[in-house]
């Protein structure tokens, strides 16, 4: 495929294959189609998720965690907050932290599309 044939009919896909065959490095991708096809044409890639999920850290449950909240949450008494490497924090009744650093306790863990949820209960401010 030339520069002239790279128009509006091509697909996405495509497109990225006509732009990672003209340079040496590896296709970064999130997309798992975009993978398989990589796979099927013998392309190199770099999958971003799984890159992701090995440097994040492990979190357990009754694990203490420092999260800075950001967000009231769905019910009443809970924030939002996010760990220092991304993962998504649900704290329970801790309302009056928003725009602070919260010490939780992780009460449950569930995966999620984008990686995990961790629930907490409060322990305290950190400082």
């Amino acid at each position: 495929m030339s520069d002239s044939e790279l128009d509006r009919n091509v697909s996405r896909d495509e497109k990225v294959f006509f732009i990672r065959s003209s340079s040496r490095g590896r296709l970064p991708s999130t997309s798992e189609g975009l993978q398989q096809k990589a796979k099927y044409n013998g392309k190199s890639f770099a999958d971003i998720l799984n890159l992701k999920k090995a440097l994040t850290r492990e979190v357990v449950v009754e694990q203490a965690v420092s999260a800075e909240i950001v967000n009231e949450g769905k019910e009443d008494g809970q924030v939002v907050g996010y760990l220092e490497y991304g993962s998504m924090v649900v704290v329970n009744q801790s309302a009056d932290m928003l725009g602070s650093t919260a010490l939780a306790e992780v009460e449950s863990i569930n995966p999620t599309s984008g990686g995990r949820m961790v629930f907490g209960k409060l322990l305290g401010e950190e400082r």
